[in-house]
């Protein structure tokens, strides 16, 4: 847990999908990208490779903690994605990626996004907190978007490109998820003993982040977000 007091500035930290969001942005990504028949179609190539998928999940996430199916489940659904990254996008032009980005950005998140997180990440924003979006999805359309509703940083997984600028299909790097959520966030604002650090989340890969919190937010399905605004609420005013 961060060692923030209510005298320390106050960050205030959200994950996209499940959390900000009532679903999964990934394949709606892909699907307005791409087309649905082509979606489909390239799910039928990769099935085959889904068991493989996760093995590699459960290895990897078999030795971490607790809940560990939910773990393995997560890290096996951020592997699948990869690998439908890589069959829809390896070879396209950089350009066009962020283009498509953009515009789902534009023309489809708003319709996915909880009302209830919104305005409490606008009632951050209006006591002046520092405001992070932290998210496995992908930055060509999480940056965008969260730039536009008001995040301070947006640290979302990344595509790379190869010389040419043209998408190789993999990511750079690890996916932000996991431990990595913790490692970006340190990486982009420092130790966070020196603020005082509330987390919203709802998965499994959200996990190291409300570790490190000072007023972890465990987002539920059918959880009221107006309830759990005033909790936090009246905890960083000290009521």
């Amino acid at each position: 847990m961060a060692a923030g007091s209510l005298s320390c500035p106050t960050l205030a930290v959200f994950d996209l999908d499940g959390t900000l969001t009532t679903r999964d942005t990934s394949l709606p990504f892909i699907m307005f990208a791409c087309g649905r028949s082509r979606l489909v179609r390239s799910m039928v190539v990769v099935l085959p490779f889904l068991v493989m998928d996760f093995l590699v999940a459960f290895k990897r996430e078999v030795g971490v903690g607790g809940h560990r199916l939910g773990r393995v489940w997560g890290r096996w659904g951020v592997e699948v994605h990869q690998r439908l990254l890589r069959a829809m996008f390896q070879g396209m032009e950089e350009e066009e990626f962020v283009g498509l980005g953009r515009r789902f950005a534009d023309e489809v998140m708003d319709t996915m996004v909880s009302p209830g997180g919104l305005e409490q990440l606008a009632w951050h924003r209006a006591k002046g907190h520092e405001c992070i979006l932290v998210t496995a999805s992908i930055d060509c359309y999480v940056e965008p978007w969260g730039r536009r509703v008001g995040f301070d940083k947006v640290l979302g997984s990344r595509m790379a490109v190869d010389g040419q600028a043209r998408v190789k299909g993999g990511l750079e790097g690890e996916p932000c998820w996991g431990e990595a959520k913790l490692i970006r966030l340190r990486d982009e604002v420092g130790p966070l003993e020196g603020y005082t650090v509330v987390v919203y989340g709802n998965e499994p890969g959200d996990l190291a982040l409300l570790s490190g919190a000072d007023h972890a937010v465990l987002v539920r399905a059918g959880d009221s977000w107006p309830r759990m605004s005033a909790e936090v609420r009246s905890a960083l005013n000290g009521d």
